[in-house]
């Protein structure tokens, strides 16, 4: 009758658990560092991290160079010395008619049709045509609408602060990154009074184009491309 030696037994099944421990020990590490190597070297992340910086920049810097702008289209129907129109600016305001008026001016599109553009960016009102007691019958209001619009005169004010306090303007802001902003015409001629620059050691900067309309204080809008730089 042959007898098994169990503690042999024993001793041959710790060490197979203690391979397999290790094998499974070894195989997490490996993993380990293929993650981290992933992390750190896929070239796939780091032009998503700097889409996320510049995403940020933009959407701060469009948002303060930005104003509500409302819009109101009147067709007179009469010329000359009876033309007029009327209308309560508390109706178009911003939130609800029992805000104070708005800021408005007039903008004389062609004959008897005006638009009435309404921003808080506007020093006063400046409506000719408007008079008191003016017959409902003398006039059509038009359709309203209202969208963000950048405004010449807060990209001046942004660009004073940019080149006299660049760090408290970031501060200011809420942007962390460096940063720089021009405008230019559809035909590549830049805006030099809506302009920035500062030099650049990062060889890292993302640099992107938007096409925006920008108004200033007369109610005139231009077609413009704005172009933001991150780093």
């Amino acid at each position: 009758m042959k007898i098994l030696n169990t503690n042999n037994m024993k001793l041959n099944m710790n060490k197979r658990s203690q391979s397999h421990v290790e094998m499974i020990i070894s195989f997490l590490l490996f993993i380990g560092v293929v993650i981290l190597l992933f992390i750190f070297l896929n070239p796939v992340s780091q032009p998503e991290s700097k889409t996320l910086i510049m995403d940020n920049v933009k959407k701060i810097l469009i948002q303060n160079m930005s104003l509500n702008i409302g819009k109101l289209s009147i067709i007179t129907n009469e010329t000359g010395v009876n033309e007029c129109y009327d209308f309560n600016s508390g109706d178009y305001s911003e939130n609800s008619p029992e805000d104070s008026p708005r800021k408005y001016i007039e903008i004389a599109e062609a004959p008897r049709k005006y638009t009435i553009i309404f921003s808080e960016g506007f020093s006063n009102n400046n409506a000719p045509k408007k008079m008191e007691n003016c017959n409902s019958g003398s006039y059509i209001l038009g359709s309203y609408s209202e969208e963000k619009i950048i405004v010449y005169e807060k990209v001046i004010s942004i660009k004073k602060s940019y080149n006299s306090i660049y760090s408290s303007l970031k501060r200011l802001l809420g942007i962390s990154n460096d940063f720089s902003f021009g405008f230019r015409d559809f035909n590549g001629n830049e805006i030099s009074e809506l302009s920035v620059s500062k030099n650049v050691s990062s060889t890292e900067r993302k640099s992107e184009d938007i096409p925006v309309r920008v108004i200033n204080s007369s109610g005139s809008i231009q077609e413009l491309i704005l172009n933001i730089k991150a780093w």
